[in-house]
């Protein structure tokens, strides 16, 4: 006897709806398929996220990435000047005024690097969209991260 998966169930059903909604299943192709929405990482496609939960989830990357660094969160008065909006700034990785050595501890620590002031310079585009405080106090905050964290890089030894 062949053991039905959950997987399996769940393609049938699917492609029974979509043999319904195409008009019975016929042979008719479809056009165009849809875009992928994100994957939860459990095989389902969620919908795209809004701006704000977007921002969420880089500054959740951040804190991660901050954290692995131990870096200090910025305090309100550091946030305070920072710039809040996108500052396209080189990543370490290409700076050639930061040469740190080439140990496991460094390029761990620039690779990190890297990828803060990536998710900030993201969420200081989704900021410039959504135009609000909130989003651009998230920006200053991300790009302060950003700096310290390639301070942090570039002084490796």
């Amino acid at each position: 006897m062949r053991r039905i998966t959950h997987q399996m169930l769940r393609l049938s059903v699917i492609a029974a709806l979509a043999a319904t909604a195409c008009g019975g299943g016929g042979t008719k192709a479809a056009t165009k398929a849809p875009a992928p929405a994100a994957d939860s990482g459990a095989g389902v496609q969620l919908m795209p996220a809004t701006p704000k939960q977007q921002i969420e989830e880089l500054e959740a990357k951040i804190v991660a990435e901050r954290t692995e660094l131990k870096l200090d969160e910025p305090t309100d008065a550091e946030v305070q000047g920072a710039p809040a909006q996108p500052l396209g700034a080189i990543s370490p990785l290409d700076d050639p005024k930061c040469r740190p050595p080439r140990t496991e501890t460094c390029n761990t620590s620039c690779t990190l690097s890297a990828s803060i002031c990536k998710n900030a310079d993201s969420i200081c585009r989704l900021a410039v969209e959504m135009n609000d405080d909130w989003a651009r106090g998230k920006c200053a905050k991300a790009n302060k991260t950003c700096e310290a964290s390639k301070t942090k890089c570039c002084g490796c030894q």
